[in-house]
């Protein structure tokens, strides 16, 4: 109980930690606005991509640009995260059970809808709610078939309360090698907007592309993103890629930080860890960090050591210690 009453109102350090930039998700957004020029929808599913509904919503509602008009999640859990910290309009993109509609806050959300039940759930609520008609455009995964628009449009036009906001589909090969990899789900999502702005008049918000169809989408319509990876900084295409290096501005917003906690000398043909799965090839210095798999270092270098050039530190880990050799200075503090 006294150390327990020691502790009251204090934060423990921690040897490891993991930090959030919110400069770089906002630079991230900014840059997909200026490529683009047009709405950014960070898009914060799976926890926002492991960095935290919180954090990444805290960041992101600093000085809000009316370029963001929504946040998208997947689910209405994840909608309540993000509510509870900011007034940014939520886009829910995940499927919601009919059966549920009754039971939650329809009117602080606006919803990707692909099929009758739920349009017909939401509109029997008679609140005013904002609707995105997912079009299947190649994908064949979520969304309505391009021949059903107008039938589709028809059954949202007969609830008063259903606005018909957004027009969305999504790309399935938007990182592939060719490069009319997006030509025709594009001309199919056109051609299907033409039909129902003929029937609903202007849709405000039109998005097919996320982070890799940003930079290829060409479409007389689209006027807003939905960028998942690459607001945190991540390049979905590879190295070699004849695209790549049109996201190579993008920033990371995470940062895994851990602290040297042991330095031991170690002689030549010395090992180092569970089974000695590295051994020293000259006398070395071995700087041992306190983290390890729990920590999400994969356990596979346990049995494949790597590294061991000038600029490449070389790490043994097995357990929960990672050890680490040839460790410059700058790569320790910053890295």
């Amino acid at each position: 109980m006294k150390a327990r009453n020691k502790l009251r109102g204090k934060r423990l350090r921690t040897y490891n930690r993991i930090e959030i930039s919110g400069q770089a998700l906002r630079a991230n957004s900014r840059f997909f606005h200026t490529l683009t020029g047009g709405n950014v929808i960070p898009v914060l599913k799976g926890n926002a991509y492991g960095h935290g509904i919180p954090q990444v919503t805290a960041a992101l509602n600093v000085d809000r640009p009316n370029w963001m008009p929504y946040l998208a999640v997947d689910s209405y859990a994840e909608a309540l995260q993000v509510r509870q910290l900011s007034e940014i309009p939520v886009l829910i993109l995940g499927k919601l059970l009919p059966f549920n509609v009754a039971y939650i806050d329809q009117r602080d959300f606006a919803f990707a809808v692909s099929d009758k039940q739920t349009i017909i759930a939401l509109g029997k609520t008679h609140h005013h709610i904002k609707l995105h008609l997912e079009l299947n455009s190649g994908m064949n995964r979520y969304g309505i078939s391009p021949d059903a628009a107008e039938e589709y449009v028809k059954l949202i036009q007969k609830y008063p309360n259903l606005e018909l906001e957004g027009v969305m589909s999504h790309l399935a090969d938007s990182e592939g090698a060719a490069s009319d990899a997006s030509v025709r789900p594009v001309a199919i999502f056109d051609e299907t907007i033409d039909t129902i702005e003929q029937l609903a008049g202007p849709i405000r918000f039109k998005h097919i592309a996320q982070t890799a169809g940003s930079v290829r989408v060409v479409s007389r319509h689209a006027n807003t993103v939905r960028i998942g990876v690459g607001i945190y900084g991540v390049n979905p295409f590879s190295r070699d890629h004849f695209l790549h290096d049109r996201l190579h501005d993008i920033r990371p917003s995470l940062c895994l930080v851990s602290t040297v906690s042991q330095i031991q000398e170690v002689g030549v043909g010395e090992g180092v860890g569970y089974n000695y799965n590295f051994r020293a090839q000259r006398p070395s210095r071995i700087a041992v960090l306190p983290i390890g798999y729990y920590e999400g270092v994969p356990s596979i270098f346990g049995s494949t050591p790597f590294g061991g050039t000038d600029r490449q530190p070389a790490f043994a880990l097995k357990g929960e210690r990672t050890a680490l050799s040839k460790w410059p200075s700058n790569y320790v503090s910053h890295h």
